[in-house]
């Protein structure tokens, strides 16, 4: 049966989870109160902190609310800092170096952190001999020792969504000794990546598990590891699920509880492949893989730039028709511009002309302001457009022709708010998935994906190749 317990792997047990099962549950309903004895928020440059006593609990908006007790007199910089910051005005950015931290141990010996804390609050005259500071923060993360020897990260979704299957799973209901119901359904997935072993099921509280292991249980573990996985999920599934994650490392168990994290869109969303669970498993799975092959390259990042793209238009896509046009033509934009810049190669020839056009522009001796809008224009030419870009792919058998027509239909529109030309709704819609098809593609070829997928830009969404013409 998928979950069944390993010494070294475990999926879904709870002994390995920070949380007890009480405390998932409250922080499920969103009740979640942790009381600790100690407690410490400190400013980033270590010029001042708060100690005491308080807790950590669930705010109405999902974020976690922080209490602290200080006992004693605020320091001078703790004035100072409040007068401060009383002077920044409206919008003002915040610097990374005024940012606060929280260090706590709550009464089960567990130590908590978060950090990003904006400037905390403070009830209590300065004669007083104790105040309250309050905080918020989006996301807190706790620890504690565990026996397992094994490297391994969970991340938990407390809703559920449908996953394209490829595994049964079984059960059974008894009485003493007596059998009384026995049920099996392909409700689960197992798949292999990157050298680790995923393993995707709904529990017995309808709370999606996922779990990945790697197969050498001595490598260290990739430090976004649980981010990339759930960009991998956003990409294959459209599913921008809101993850809770627990990382196994080294006999230490982390859990990182997030709040106003990725609000949840838990259906498919116009995702590159189209799937009705438990069906189509082994192609959407595959094509995981190979997402997921290739943002794991980066470790400079806590989200890919590819996947900022990617999350950007799966937010959109169940929002008005204004929102989808504005993401896809702005990601088909990024991705080429940040992917595809060597896709137009210029011969030392135009570039020897670019150089001499630029150097007659300087020794030119008319108005000043029109020569300098003037070299301006002729180092543009020397830089490939992204329509160049779409062209070398369109001539490889890479992207769609007209999938490229579309996109050039809407990036105008957007980039100038002339709308004049896009009157039939239909036709406009229509555009907006045959773009997010040219997207999809874009990304085909950079992960390395040749197979089939949907082509939304279609009626009937018919399934189709890619490449759309074999490479020569």
């Amino acid at each position: 049966m998928l979950g069944e317990n390993r010494d070294d792997s475990p999926p879904g047990n709870v002994e390995f989870m920070v949380l007890k099962p009480e405390e998932w549950n409250q922080f499920a309903k969103g009740v979640l109160r942790l009381h600790c004895p100690e407690m410490e928020i400190a400013k980033s440059d270590g010029t001042e902190s708060f100690r005491g006593s308080g807790y950590i609990e669930q705010t109405a908006g999902d974020d976690f609310s922080i209490t602290l007790f200080q006992t004693g007199p605020l320091t001078l910089a703790t004035k100072l800092g409040e007068l401060f910051s009383l002077k920044l005005p409206p919008g003002a950015i915040v610097q990374r170096r005024d940012y606060y931290s929280l260090c706590a141990k709550d009464i089960g010996g567990r130590e908590w952190r978060s950090n990003g804390i904006i400037w905390p609050t403070r009830l209590g005259t300065d004669s007083a001999p104790g105040h309250i500071i309050r905080a918020e923060c989006a996301h807190i993360s706790g620890s504690k020792a565990v026996s397992s020897k094994g490297n391994w990260v969970q991340l938990d979704c407390l809703t559920e969504f449908p996953v394209p299957a490829n595994v049964p799973t079984s059960s059974v209901k008894t009485v003493g000794n007596r059998t009384i119901q026995e049920s099996y359904s392909l409700k689960a997935a197992k798949f292999d990546h990157s050298g680790y072993v995923f393993e995707l099921y709904e529990d017995d509280n309808g709370h999606m598990v996922l779990t990945a292991s790697p197969h050498d249980q001595s490598v260290t573990l990739h430090p976004q590891l649980e981010s990339r996985i759930a960009e991998a999920i956003i990409f294959a599934l459209g599913i921008r699920a809101p993850w809770q994650t627990t990382r196994i490392e080294s006999q230490l168990a982390t859990t990182v509880l997030r709040g106003k994290y990725w609000p949840p869109i838990v259906r498919p969303s116009l995702c590159p492949l189209a799937y009705s669970p438990p069906d189509g498993g082994g192609s959407v799975w595959a094509l995981f893989g190979k997402y997921f092959d290739y943002i794991m390259m980066d470790t400079s990042t806590e989200i890919h730039p590819l996947s900022r793209s990617v999350i950007n238009v799966v937010a959109s896509s169940d929002g008005y028709v204004n929102d989808q046009v504005f993401s896809i033509a702005f990601a088909v934009e990024s991705v080429l511009g940040a992917f595809f810049k060597d896709a137009v190669v210029r011969t030392d020839e135009f570039s020897s002309e670019i150089d001499n056009a630029i150097k007659h522009m300087e020794t030119w001796g008319g108005n000043e302001s029109i020569r300098r809008r003037a070299i301006g224009s002729i180092k543009m030419i020397g830089t490939s457009r992204q329509q160049d870009r779409l062209s070398v792919l369109v001539e490889k058998g890479l992207v769609s022709v007209e999938n490229c027509k579309a996109w050039i239909a809407l990036r105008n529109p957007v980039a100038h708010g002339d709308w004049s030309g896009l009157d039939d709704v239909q036709h406009f819609v229509d555009k907006i998935d045959a773009a997010r098809v040219l997207f999809y593609q874009l990304i085909f070829h950079l992960i390395g994906y040749s197979g089939k997928h949907t082509n939304w830009g279609a009626r009937g969404y018919p399934l189709i190749d890619y490449p759309p013409i074999p490479v020569k």
